[in-house]
């Protein structure tokens, strides 16, 4: 039946923390990739005995998610002092189009300054 607690209403939204995402060893990855390609293996047979969950392993086969992670940034450190800049500079948003270059300051010295 369940516990006598879980049949309350509240117990339907309460919040379900989200896993830690594991990263594969990206070589285990090819490896398992190169056997199912090479039918070695079936995906589930290559998933197991790689430790690699079936779903994952046949996302990064069909070329969904790169076999590598990607680390990237949107703004470069400069942009990112200088948007700071802009934003506290007259207490309030300021369009970062109309601010001057960040080469007038040394960007050192910008981040030394704020909080």
């Amino acid at each position: 039946m369940g516990h006598p607690k879980s049949n309350t209403k509240a117990s339907q939204y309460m919040y379900k923390p989200k896993r830690a995402k594991r990263i594969h060893d990206p070589e285990v990855v090819r490896l398992a990739i190169e056997s199912v390609r090479t039918r070695r293996y079936s995906l589930r047979k290559a998933a197991k005995a790689f430790n690699i969950p079936v779903s994952t392993l046949s996302e990064k086969l069909e070329g969904k998610y790169p076999v590598e992670p990607v680390h990237f940034t949107l703004l470069t450190t400069e942009e990112e002092v200088t948007v700071l800049a802009c934003m506290s500079a007259a207490g309030r948003f300021v369009n970062p189009l109309i601010v001057y270059p960040y080469k007038r300051l040394p960007s050192n010295d910008l981040t030394r300054d704020f909080p």
